[in-house]
Parts: structure tokens; C-alpha cells; sequence
């Protein structure tokens, strides 16, 4: 659910939230110089070249806001967004009427939240005008890297194409958008740590850092925000932060917090082994970006489809409004915003694949949602399911609803909604998918 482009603008709120000082600061004149240098540094980092030189810009507030309103233009709106997310326990506050709006305001909610941002389609990078200091220099250097990335693994392909296009899943989207973070992020922390130490990356306050920093979600951003040492520039983007939901924040900045502790122990095993998450096999879950290891073992998905919702005599006056793959990531979201956060990582964990649908009834407006998941072992679908059925209970404290889980060996099935009368029926659906 979130978008290719946009993406760009949250990597310096991470960073805002604490880090060491860096000796090398972002001055108006000569910004090719300055990239052209942290290109060359980076190279040697890598241990490549890039194809080509990097062009590097400024770029003033106007122009960030008109980057960004041309990614939104170009991000098709979801039809039904603020029902779809409301349904699957995503979001239990007010109806999302505008979900472009929401993220627009995010995304341009404070100078300093925008640092940088490259256009892969003029392999350009650019800087935020009035940007200085340790953040700065380390935005350049991140954004410089995608053009390597782009240079040499073509990320229009790799990444925005599929995206838009729907070859990705939703799951697969995000993974693949958190190998591109994580590496330009990992690349841009051993750049800034042999800039402030003259050492190699593997001086232990890399390893530190990847820690903290994969820690800062939506939570411990407000967490340190409201702290008095907080910078001023920050602490203003309290407000928005506050009203921005939590899935969609961390969604966000999942790529740039997650993706960099998974690229980090990927490269472990040398940069030939970061290259084949871009050609000889990408990431293809969230799962994987969270659990390094099922990359390494291949680890594949179960694939679910629906049959055609139109063509079954069950659904109809139902209308579809969101066909999706959750994800092990979003799974953790439900959980944490149905108040169930100190069981969200462990009943997630275990996840194997899973598909949902919601439809709405023309005549009156509910939502109905259909739900085959699918487990690594019964024992922990039979744990999933024990701690959704207390996430629904909390789901429709103030609104009963018909509800129905069925265990069934590694698989659990999950439908909410219609009335009593037929939710066996789409019980029975959902099993046969």
C-alpha cells in the first residue's frame, strides 16, 4: 500500500531521531563537487564503479512540493482506501476520506523530513536547498547510491514498473522496496562512518547503528520527539506524525529501517550476494526482509488466488473493493493496532502466505472480509489463530459482528461480516480456494 516514489522523503526522519556527528557538511557552493567526491568514496566502498557520473541539484520547498504532488498524480488513488484498511483492522480511527492528501501532508510537514530524493528518470539527485550538516551529507550520499543502483540494476524495472503495474503483490512490492532503501541506506552509514572515524565499516558503531535505527518506528519517533533535546526543526512534525496512521507511517519507513538490517546481513556474505537480491532472486516476502535467513534458505510464499468473485452465485449484490496479500509486515500492524502489540511479532511470525478480499453489499454498505492464510507448521497456525480470535474480540467490542476461524492443518480461514445465516457458506469458499 505504499508508493515507489514517495518513499524518498521519509529516509531523513529516521536519521532525525538521533546519531553520531559526521565531519563533512552539505555548503551551498560546489554541490557536484561534494557528490562527485562521496560518488568516488562510495565506489571504493562498494567496490565498483559507477557507469556514470551522478548530476547532483538543489532543489527549494516549491519544487519538493511539486515532485511530490507529480508522484501522488502518477500513484493511482485505491478506490475505497479508508473502508479496505478499516476492515482489515489496519486503522480504527476516523475514515480515511483522502488517502493522497493524508500523505502529502506527511511528506511535506517539515524541511528537514525531505532532504533528499533521486529521479531515477533524469538519474539526477537532489538535496533540499536549504539542508545542512551530518543528515544532509548522508542524504546526498544515499541518494547518490541509487543512481549506482539504478545504473546497474535499472530499478524502473526492478521496482517502479512492477509496482505500478501489478506484477508485485503488495508483499512483494514492499520487500523489493526495502532492498533498495536498505542497501542505499546500509551503503550511506559505512560512507558516513569512515567519513566521522576514518575506519572501514566494520567498525563496531556500524553494527550499533543498523540497531538503533531499525528500532525507530511510529512509536519511538513520538517517543523522541516529545524529548526536550529533540531539534526544533523535528519536534514540528509532531503534529502530523500524530495524525498520520500507524500502519502507513511504519509501512513507510519500513524500507530504510528493516531493509537496512536485512541488506546488512545479506553483505555479510560478500556484495556478490546483495547483487542477487536485484537479478537471481529478489526478496519475495516481507518474511524475508524480516527474517534474513528464509532469504538464504529460499524460502517461497504459498501463492493464493481467488477465483472471480462476478462469476460465483455466493457473492452476488457484493461488490469487490480490495483483493491483496497481507504479509508477515502488516500482519504485525493489525495486531499492534488492535491492541494486541506484545503478541504482534510472535502470532506473525510463522507466516507462509495469505490472500483477503473485502466486498461491500450494494444494498446497505457492509463489508464482508475473506481471509486464507496459510502457516509454516499447525502448531503455529493453531497459535495464529488463538490470538486472532482475541484480536476480534477487541475489533468488535462496540460493534458485534458474525465471525467465524477455522483451523484446518497448516491453513487457517477467516471470514467477518454478512449475517449468521450464510457465513458458513463463505466459510466453505474461503476453504476451497
Amino acid at each position: 500500500m505504499t508508493r515507489p516514489h514517495l518513499l524518498r522523503w521519509i529516509a531523513t526522519i529516521v536519521l532525525i531521531a538521533g546519531g553520531a556527528g559526521l565531519y563533512f557538511f552539505i555548503k551551498k557552493p560546489g554541490l557536484q563537487r561534494q557528490a562527485n567526491s562521496i560518488q568516488e568514496e562510495v565506489s571504493k566502498i562498494r567496490g565498483k564503479s559507477f557507469v556514470s557520473p551522478v548530476v547532483a541539484r538543489y532543489r527549494d520547498r516549491e519544487g519538493n512540493a511539486a515532485a511530490i504532488d507529480a508522484d501522488l498524480a502518477r500513484s493511482p488513488e485505491v478506490k475505497d482506501y479508508g473502508k479496505i484498511v478499516r476492515k482489515l483492522g489496519l486503522y480504527n480511527g476516523p475514515l480515511i476520506e483522502d488517502e493522497h492528501a493524508l500523505m502529502r501532508e506527511l511528506l511535506l510537514s517539515s524541511a528537514e523530513g525531505r532532504i533528499g530524493y533521486y529521479d531515477h528518470a533524469t538519474d539526477t539527485a537532489f538535496i533540499e536547498k536549504d539542508a545542512r550538516g551530518a543528515i544532509a551529507a548522508e542524504g546526498l550520499a544515499h541518494e547518490i547510491y541509487h543512481s549506482f543502483q539504478n545504473q546497474h540494476f535499472n530499478l524502473t524495472s526492478y521496482l517502479v514498473e512492477k509496482s505500478l503495474d501489478g506484477s508485485l503483490n503488495s508483499d512483494e512490492s514492499q520487500a523489493r522496496r526495502a532492498v533498495v532503501e536498505g542497501e542505499a541506506a546500509y551503503v550511506a552509514l559505512l560512507w558516513k562512518t569512515q567519513r566521522s572515524t576514518a575506519r572501514t565499516g566494520s567498525h563496531p558503531s556500524v553494527g550499533r547503528e543498523i540497531k538503533r535505527r531499525s528500532g525507530i518506528d511510529r512509536e519511538a519517533m513520538l517517543a523522541s520527539l516529545v524529548q526536550p533535546n529533540a531539534p526544533e526543526h523535528a519536534r514540528s512534525m509532531l503534529p502530523i506524525i500524530e495524525r498520520t496512521p500507524a500502519f502507513m507511517y511504519d509501512s513507510l519507513s519500513m524500507p530504510y529501517r528493516n531493509g537496512l538490517a536485512f541488506v546488512a546481513a545479506v553483505q555479510q556474505a560478500g556484495w556478490a550476494e546483495v547483487e542477487k537480491l536485484y537479478a537471481e532472486y529478489p526478496p519475495e516476502s516481507t518474511e524475508q526482509i524480516l527474517h534474513p535467513e528464509k532469504w538464504f534458505a529460499r524460502e517461497k510464499p504459498v501463492r493464493v488466488t481467488w477465483p472471480a468473485f462476478d462469476s460465483d452465485s455466493l457473492f452476488e449484490g457484493w461488490k469487490l473493493l480490495g483483493d491483496h496479500v497481507l504479509g508477515e509486515l502488516m500482519w504485525r500492524f493489525v495486531f499492534n493496532e488492535q491492541g494486541l502489540r506484545t503478541d504482534a511479532v510472535k502470532a506473525a511470525e510463522g507466516w507462509s502466505g495469505d490472500r483477503y478480499a473485502v466486498l461491500e453489499r450494494t444494498r446497505d454498505g457492509e463489508l464482508l472480509l475473506l481471509w486464507h492464510t496459510t502457516w509454516d507448521t499447525e502448531g503455529e497456525a493453531a497459535e495464529f489463530a488463538d490470538t486472532y480470535g482475541r484480536l476480534l474480540k477487541a475489533k468488535y467490542a462496540s460493534s458485534a459482528q458474525p465471525t467465524r476461524i477455522k483451523v484446518q492443518g497448516n491453513n487457517v480461514f477467516i471470514v467477518e461480516g454478512s449475517d449468521e445465516a450464510s457465513i458458513d457458506a463463505y466459510v466453505g469458499f474461503v476453504e476451497r480456494v
